[in-house]
C-alpha cells in the first residue's frame, strides 16, 4: 500500500497571513496535506480565520482536515473545554471512587447536542476535505495508573447516563469491574458518536 497524503498538523490560526507561507513551506517538505487543530475557543472565537486558512491551503492543491482538537477533554489535546467549564455535571465518573474527572461523557445529551453543533458549523461553513478524530478516549481515574504510568483497575465513565444505557442494552445494573461486556459497551458508545458525527 503507497502513502497517498503525508501533513503535518497546523495550530497557527490566529494568524492566516501567515498560513500561504507556512503551507509552502510543507509542501516543499512534501507534504501535502494539512490538519488544522481546533480548539473550542478557535472555533468560537477564530471560525472566520479557520474559514480562510482552509481556503488558503485548497487553494495550494493540499487536502485539508479538521481536527475537534480536545473537544470536551473527549479528544486529545492540551487546550481548555468551555464545555466542561460550563457543563460541570456531564463529566466521565470514575467506576470506583465516583469522582467527577475531567473530561466530558459523551453518552450525555448535552455533550452530543454540543459535539455535533460544532460538526455541523464545521461542516457547513469550512470547505474542508472532513474530519480528523484525534484520540477519542475515556478518562483515566487517578489510581495506580498514576504513580506507575501502568494500567490501574478504575476506569471511566460511569456516570448515571452510561449506567441507564448499560441496563437498558444488556438487562442488568453496570457492573463496577471491567467485564467483556462493560469493554463492549464502551467501545460500541465511542464508535456511535463519531459514526453519526462522521
Amino acid at each position: 500500500m503507497s502513502v497517498k497524503e503525508t501533513g503535518v498538523s497546523y495550530y497557527g490560526l490566529n494568524y492566516p497571513e501567515h498560513a500561504e507561507k507556512d503551507f509552502k513551506e510543507m509542501i516543499r517538505h512534501n507534504c501535502n496535506a494539512v490538519i488544522l487543530a481546533l480548539s473550542e475557543f478557535d472555533i468560537d472565537f477564530w471560525f472566520p480565520n479557520i474559514v480562510s486558512i482552509t481556503k488558503v491551503g485548497k487553494d495550494l492543491g493540499m487536502k485539508v482536515y479538521l481536527d475537534t482538537w480536545g473537544i470536551g477533554k473527549w479528544f486529545g489535546g492540551e487546550p481548555p473545554s468551555n464545555f466542561l467549564t460550563n457543563n460541570p455535571g456531564n463529566r466521565q465518573v470514575s467506576a470506583f471512587t465516583g469522582e467527577s474527572l475531567p473530561a466530558a461523557c459523551f453518552n450525555t445529551k448535552a455533550f452530543r447536542d454540543y459535539f455535533y453543533g460544532i460538526c455541523t458549523k464545521l461542516a457547513t461553513g469550512v470547505d474542508s476535505d472532513g474530519f480528523f478524530w484525534d484520540e477519542p478516549h475515556y478518562a483515566l481515574p487517578k489510581s495506580y495508573a498514576s504513580i506507575t504510568g501502568g494500567p490501574g483497575d478504575d476506569w471511566a465513565c460511569y456516570c448515571p447516563v452510561c449506567r441507564a444505557k448499560f441496563k437498558e442494552l444488556y438487562g442488568y445494573e453496570m457492573p463496577r469491574l471491567m467485564t467483556k461486556e462493560v469493554i463492549a459497551f464502551r467501545e460500541n458508545s465511542a464508535l456511535e458518536i463519531l459514526q453519526e458525527a462522521s
